[in-house]
């Protein structure tokens, strides 16, 4: 299990205002649940991620991998990846350089799937221009490197993305789904890839409310 873990945080922090250096700032963790339901191997993956946006995991063929929003010493928040191979964890990697500072956390984490070596993760961004957009990234090596990401929805995307396989393998396309502005309110919107990664279908799903919340 990975998990957020703020026991280093000052008590009663909201999305921000607090964790402005490692002793107190949120960490991502990770401890191995045995059959009799103790946790054992806990340890500290990075000591100072963003507060409030959700993880994501997968398994490879040489092990699992966790993606998630990181927050560096002057608040850049761009999503890394740190793999389990060979019994041990490794150091964190940028998935991309997206350089997005925000001194808040945007309670809005990444999505990855996994299949063999191949690994794609999508998320929310405003990057360093401050352009809302949707990324997706794909790694052939289990998440060592990733090519360069591909970029929806530049200007009205609210994030709150997901992934999924569809079809049989072993050319199983890819979901990615996420939130757009459409006026007042948002959509829902999909993309269909196959699985060489090149765009299919892009499409709208639903009309939703913008808010937060949904």
């Amino acid at each position: 299990a990975v998990w957020l873990d703020g026991r280093n945080m000052a008590a009663g922090g909201g999305h921000d205002g607090h964790g402005t250096d490692a002793a107190g700032a949120m960490t991502l963790r990770v401890g191995r649940i045995g059959p009799d339901g103790r946790v054992s191997d806990d340890g500290v993956l990075d000591p100072r991620t963003c507060d409030c946006c959700q993880t994501g995991a997968a398994m490879t063929a040489v092990g699992p991998v966790e993606v998630y929003r990181d927050r560096s010493e002057d608040e850049v928040r761009d999503i890394r990846i740190v793999s389990r191979r060979e019994h041990a964890w490794g150091a964190p990697r940028l998935v991309a350089e997206d350089d997005w500072r925000i001194a808040a956390c945007p309670v809005n984490g990444p999505a990855v799937i996994a299949k063999d070596q191949t690994v794609i993760v999508a998320w929310f961004t405003l990057g360093a221009d401050e352009e809302a957009r949707v990324h997706l990234a794909r790694s052939e090596d289990g998440g060592r490197n990733f090519v360069e990401p591909m970029t929806f929805d530049r200007g009205s995307a609210i994030g709150r993305v997901d992934l999924a396989w569809r079809g049989p393998e072993p050319r199983s396309e890819v979901l990615l789904s996420w939130m757009a502005r459409d006026g007042e309110g948002a959509q829902l919107r999909l993309a269909r890839l196959d699985g060489e990664g090149a765009l299919l279908e892009r499409r709208n799903v639903i009309r939703l409310p913008g808010r937060r919340g949904n």
